[in-house]
């Protein structure tokens, strides 16, 4: 056994040593822990902070494929449109004819007589002529009489400006 020179009252206890040893070994322990959870916690964050900005990246590639989609959509709804109003108009055999006739009628125009305006519907066309001379006027209808492609001839208005020459508006019935 060693020899102790120090006063009784100054040496320590075996009791109060065991607890300053044991309270050092806890707090390295606890300091341990602490540490580990430190880094795990910054790990954590670390970790969340990359999800969020893939997620945000992410997010902006989205909406620019939806903005290129809406786009493409807009597109496809206009030309399904089309498509049906192509299909109605194509469907409709009466129109079809009656642009036939009035193409057979424009194509024996006289040089002197002008097709201004022509509105074509099913079932009657108004068509508006502009001639420079009574004789242009007198092809055009005798043209339009002969060609028996029309039930009903109906003129709708005529006048005479010295400068222009005949303004003719006629509705064509099939």
């Amino acid at each position: 056994m060693p020899i102790n020179l120090l006063p009784s009252e100054l040496v320590e206890k075996k009791g109060s040593y065991k607890l300053a040893e044991s309270l050092k070994n806890a707090a390295i322990v606890g300091f341990a822990i602490f540490f580990a959870l430190l880094l795990g916690t910054t790990a954590y964050i670390l970790i969340l902070s990359a999800q969020a900005k893939s997620s945000d990246t992410r997010q902006v590639q989205l909406k620019q494929t939806i903005r290129a989609l809406q786009a493409s959509e807009q597109k496809m709804v206009l030309k399904k449109d089309r498509i049906g109003k192509a299909k109605t108009i194509l469907a409709g055999s009466t129109i079809s004819t009656s642009i036939d006739n009035f193409g057979i009628i424009n194509s024996t125009l006289p040089a002197s007589a002008i097709l201004t305006e022509a509105k074509i519907n099913e079932k009657r066309t108004e068509s508006f002529y502009i001639a420079s001379s009574s004789r242009g006027l007198v092809q055009l209808m005798s043209n339009l009489l002969a060609s028996d492609l029309y039930s009903k001839i109906t003129l709708e208005s005529f006048s005479f400006t010295p400068s222009s020459g005949y303004l003719v508006n006629l509705e064509l019935v099939d």
